[in-house]
């Protein structure tokens, strides 16, 4: 998915993970001018609690950077159907693929 990012350089994307989708380590990718960046994240069969992310909080365990992009998760595990709340920072007015 495409996501742009705002004047200030923020960006903000949700993706719901597939109820079917098995436990397991998985990388999310994201890419800007040629260069990608990826994360792992964990589906466990635990229950998790779905929020929606705080701009003033960030997981140290789950950010990734490389100028000019960076991003982080809400949480680094989740469970089949949870939704992944991404908030990163890019150039202004640009746009990134996440997959």
């Amino acid at each position: 998915k495409i996501v742009f990012s705002d004047s200030t350089g923020k960006l903000v994307y949700d993706m719901q993970i597939p109820s079917f989708l098995k436990t397991g380590s998985y990388k999310l990718k994201a890419t800007y001018n040629n260069i990608v960046d990826e994360i792992t994240i964990s589906i466990t069969g635990s229950s998790t609690t779905e929020t929606q992310p705080d701009d003033t909080e960030e997981t140290p365990d789950s950010i990734v950077s490389t100028y000019p992009l960076s991003f982080s998760l809400d949480k680094t595990s989740y469970t089949p159907g949870d939704v992944i709340w991404v908030t990163g920072k890019g150039e202004p007015n640009n746009s990134s693929y996440f997959s």
